[in-house]
């Protein structure tokens, strides 16, 4: 049953990705321009870019909500030993 369904759903997903348009698949710099220019190098770019800053971004908070955990951690440790902060 599991074989049936997961061939059905994928040969579906190919006829959707079939049916799409080739300028869907384009970039939006690239979908219907002929010239480029400028403005292609730029969008290009950040479309390069973003990512690392994305992950730049993630990063940061993941690191500050440690730091922000192991003060409560450590906070909880002293209240549960009987100290007062």
């Amino acid at each position: 049953m599991k074989k049936t369904l997961g061939t059905t759903i994928s040969a579906f997903a190919l006829l959707i990705c079939l049916g799409i348009p080739q300028n869907a698949w384009a970039c939006p710099a690239c979908a219907g321009n002929n010239d480029g220019g400028n403005l292609y190098l730029i969008i290009l770019g950040s479309m390069i870019l973003l990512p690392f800053g994305v992950t730049y971004i993630v990063y940061r908070l993941l690191k500050q909500s440690k730091v922000h955990e192991e003060r409560i951690m450590a906070q909880f440790a002293n209240v549960s030993e009987g100290r007062t902060p």
